[in-house]
């Protein structure tokens, strides 16, 4: 891993307009306050399924993930 200076927090991606289009689509009226907040909550959470030890998640985080999900149509 490279070593970051401690100004460095974030980091730009580039994702085709299309795409942020239909998720801002996607979250409106749901609890992301950004397009950028659903696409770090989404990849931190495939990044955290891959990693091994980690705790499985409880009931409460299972529930809040179902209730987003629908909120955003997907269930």
């Amino acid at each position: 891993m490279r070593p970051r200076s401690k100004l460095q927090k974030r980091r730009s991606i580039k994702i085709p307009k299309a795409l942020f289009d239909r998720i801002d689509e996607v979250i409106e009226g749901a609890q992301f306050n950004s397009v950028t907040d659903f696409i770090v909550f989404v990849l931190r959470s495939i990044v955290a399924q891959s990693e091994p030890g980690k705790h499985a998640p409880g009931e409460d985080e299972i529930a809040e993930t179902r209730r987003r999900l629908k909120k955003l149509g997907y269930l």
